[in-house]
């Protein structure tokens, strides 16, 4: 039974994405897990008073402190977003790395937030246990994904700007479709690739780049990737312009030296990095603010609504 395709048949994908859904159940996902690890935790405590954590008010404040600090660090680290490309070596680096800060902040802030009524042993078991169930959900998340992008769902349109050293990164894109990455076309003068892929995809001479345009406005191109022995600053720009005007992003395979093009991030696809280039703004302080009022959000609904989840 193809689960995915009946979801979209049933209209469930598409509204996700239409009232952009996604990141708030992801982010709901992810303080249940912290809830978990509390109540267990809890639970495990000689000294509670209640069956629930939420109606232990030391407690309650506690995991009001704990729950958006824990978030914001995974944000800066860039782990709340589900990954298209990422190890799973990196991502436990990055909840392991998280786990340290939080319980390190606690310690340093035990005589402050904490009550006499809260152990220290209890620290360490909440961090230990949202490190295991915030990394397991994580990584369920991740084959999910994947699995859903390798059934042809969730793909990016992708055009490369290529020559003989893109041949690799081609190839890896066509292997693993759970990276959910669809090649519209190719430029190139490369006898190779034109006689490799053209076949299947549409391989277009380099002389032919003003196509580039039309093809971003018609065909919903995402990304462009360039990916050279060599570059022409000139053309770069205006194809960066131009992709900054119909909000597609600009992706740059540097050859190890810097580029002085404009402000730019890097980012990786594969084991492959980029410099990326997009209208979208990436303040990281900005953003994280945002993402902590839509977890406080989740939190506070999620507190209004337990007294009738607990009966």
């Amino acid at each position: 039974m193809d689960v995915f395709g009946t979801l979209y048949r049933f209209r469930v994908i598409p509204i996700l994405k239409k009232w952009n859904l996604l990141n708030i159940i992801l982010g709901a996902f992810d303080i249940f897990a912290i809830v978990l690890a509390f109540q267990l935790s809890y639970l495990l405590n000689p000294l509670a008073s209640e069956i629930l954590f939420l109606f232990d008010r030391e407690y309650l404040w506690l995991f009001m402190y704990v729950t958006p600090l824990w978030l914001f660090i995974l944000y800066l680290l860039k782990a709340t977003e589900i990954p298209r490309t990422k190890s799973y070596r990196i991502i436990f680096i990055e909840y392991a790395v998280s786990a340290v800060a939080v319980l390190l902040i606690l310690i340093l802030t035990y005589f402050l937030v904490v009550s006499t009524r809260v152990p220290r042993r209890f620290i360490f078991e909440v961090v230990g246990f949202g490190f295991l169930f915030l990394l397991c959900l994580r990584i369920v998340e991740y084959k999910v994904f994947r699995l859903y992008r390798s059934k042809g769902y969730n793909f990016i349109n992708v055009v490369i700007l290529a020559d003989d050293r893109a041949l690799p990164f081609i190839k890896s894109l066509i292997t693993n479709s759970d990276w959910g990455y669809r090649i519209a076309a190719i430029f190139t003068m490369s006898d190779t690739i034109k006689d490799k892929y053209e076949e299947n995809i549409i391989i277009l001479p380099d002389e032919y780049i003003q196509v580039l345009n039309d093809l971003m406005e018609v065909d919903m191109i995402d990304e462009v990737l360039h990916i050279k022995n060599r570059e022409n600053p000139a053309e770069i720009r205006d194809i960066i312009r131009s992709c900054e005007e119909l909000g597609v992003t600009f992706r740059l395979m540097p050859r190890g030296e810097d580029i002085n093009i404009s402000s730019a991030i890097k980012s990786e696809i594969g084991n492959y990095r980029f410099l990326t280039f997009t209208n979208i703004p990436h303040n990281t302080i900005a953003l994280a603010i945002k993402k902590i009022l839509d977890i406080l959000g989740s939190l506070t609904a999620l507190l209004i609504f337990s007294p009738f989840t607990s009966v």
